[in-house]
């Protein structure tokens, strides 16, 4: 559900209210600490009802994001969650995955990312990772994307050749596969994955 269709549906609510009588323009702006004009218009469409003021009358009527949200789109989700198994709730790492982001060193404190249970479930360790932009991924990856991790010992472990990684390279992460030899392991992008003599070669010992 977008913001905005979060906001047409608390103005529906509010004018509901208003031609039953529950409410009044002026009682609402006065609750809300704004003028009366300002709520007139905003409630006509001709002025945009802001993020903060849809906090304050929020809280103010007491009115929850559920009661938003119409009872077909949230039976729609729990019949989807049900029908495939449901969801596991996954803590999401603190910054972002990318060349030219810090390696994230903990988790968030309230964050956690809905992924289905068929996915996170097969995962021992999982964490959600937010991704920042990597040229050399491109066609795999983009900024923005949400990437499900194993942070498992098993995982780094058993090296899958068909499998990303999450590789520290100085201070930043980056996503390759991996292909291992005798005394080092090599870094694949995504542009060149058969071309050896582009693949970073980083020895065993080195490896974090």
């Amino acid at each position: 559900m977008l913001f905005s269709d979060v906001q047409s549906a608390l103005i529906a609510i509010l004018r509901m209210r208003i031609r039953n009588g529950e409410l009044t323009e002026r009682g609402l702006a006065r609750l809300v600490g704004v003028s009366q004009p300002h709520i007139h218009n905003v409630l006509k469409g001709a002025r945009l009802l802001s993020a903060e003021l849809s906090d304050q009358i929020l809280v103010h009527l007491r009115i929850s994001l559920l009661d938003l949200i119409e009872r077909e789109q949230i039976e729609a989700h729990l019949n989807f969650a049900g029908a495939n198994g449901g969801y596991i709730y996954v803590p999401v790492l603190d910054g972002a995955i990318g060349p030219r982001f810090p390696w994230p060193t903990r988790l968030t404190k309230t964050d956690r990312l809905p992924f289905p249970s068929s996915q996170a479930g097969m995962i021992p360790n999982p964490v959600a990772a937010r991704l920042a932009e990597d040229s050399r991924m491109a066609n795999f990856f983009a900024a923005g994307d949400i990437a499900l991790l194993d942070s498992s010992q098993r995982a780094r472990r058993d090296i899958d050749l068909a499998a990303f990684y999450v590789v520290k390279c100085g201070n930043a992460g980056i996503i390759r596969r991996i292909e291992l030899s005798s005394d080092s392991m090599y870094l694949i992008a995504g542009d060149s994955p058969n071309r050896p003599s582009c693949w970073e070669r980083v020895r065993l010992e080195e490896a974090t």
